[in-house]
């Protein structure tokens, strides 16, 4: 018995032809290349392993993610007493700084004070004993009690 025309094949365009032809070609190549390795494509098993790996994805982000937390509020519960001191000390030197600038403030008035020559004159004679030449040193005796 002799091959019958096949009527589909004979009415293909010669593009589907060449088509047929290059597969033809790579069959009588294919035995000369590589063969394919046989992969194993269970769908449950790599949907198992996915999931796997997805759960111990999350679970290692979680860890750190807390591990994280941790030591931020470990480090808050040092830093706050240390802020409230630094706080404490801020307060007392404020309060220092306004001592200081109302004894500045009175010292500067002394200052200027001192420099009029009748406060200089007195100010020599109540320390240092000067007197004018038309004044007279008066001293006063405390009264004895008599027996």
């Amino acid at each position: 018995m002799g091959a019958l025309p096949n009527p589909v094949s004979s009415s293909r365009s010669p593009r589907a032809k060449d088509r047929q032809s290059q597969s033809a070609r790579r069959q009588a190549q294919s035995p000369a290349k590589r063969p394919a390795r046989k992969l194993s494509l269970n769908s449950d098993a790599l949907t198992k392993d996915l999931s796997r790996a997805r759960f111990w994805e999350s679970g290692v982000m979680l860890g750190m993610n807390i591990l994280l937390m941790g030591t931020a509020i470990v480090t808050l519960v040092h830093l706050i007493p240390y802020q409230m001191t630094q706080q404490a000390k801020l307060q007392e030197l404020r309060s220092e700084e306004s001592n200081m600038a109302q004894t500045l403030a009175n010292l500067k008035k002394e200052y200027e004070l001192s420099q009029s020559p009748e406060i200089a004159q007195r100010i020599a004679q109540e320390q240092g004993n000067l007197m004018r030449a038309n004044y007279k040193r008066v001293f006063t005796i405390p009264a004895q009690k008599i027996q």
